[in-house]
């Protein structure tokens, strides 16, 4: 029989999972390329369904490494740390690191985005404007986000 707090551990898990695959840099290198490629709608899939079941058992493989790992060492010196105070720390430190991740990552984007939008083609004659601005460039925006994804300038 299961219980309340398994179903809404299940249900977490299945609504972050849902969310996951909405994140950009997981579909948009697939779909560009795809595009890029002239590639068929089975194609496409077959290839986003091969590179989901690859980063799927990776995740789950780092997991349970680490799982593992963490279980030996509780079992060898889970004695010596409080738990709680721990639990706190590691909340506080994920909380503080997410923070200046999120900021670093925004100032980098903009920097990005007004270098990238600053100079930019119309196909049959380049321009530069006086002022930057945004567009809605999917290719510039991949660019940008694998730039901030390897902390450039932050």
């Amino acid at each position: 029989m299961i219980y309340g707090p398994q179903l809404l551990l299940i249900g977490a898990v299945a609504g972050v999972g849902i969310l996951h695959t909405m994140v950009p840099d997981h579909w948009a290198p697939i779909a560009l390329i795809a595009r890029q490629q002239g590639w068929t709608r089975q194609k496409t899939a077959g290839t986003a369904l091969k590179a989901g079941t690859g980063h799927v058992l990776s995740t789950l493989l780092i997991a349970a490494v680490v799982w593992i790992a963490g279980v030996a060492f509780a079992q060898r010196f889970g004695h010596y740390v409080d738990t709680h105070r721990v639990s706190r720390l590691s909340v506080l430190a994920d909380g503080l690191r997410f923070h200046r991740s999120w900021k670093c990552e925004a100032r980098a984007a903009t920097r990005i985005a007004t270098v990238i939008h600053t100079q930019h083609s119309h196909g049959d004659h380049d321009h530069h404007h006086h002022e930057a601005h945004l567009h809605a460039d999917p290719i510039a925006t991949c660019e940008a986000e694998n730039i901030v994804r390897h902390r450039i300038a932050c």
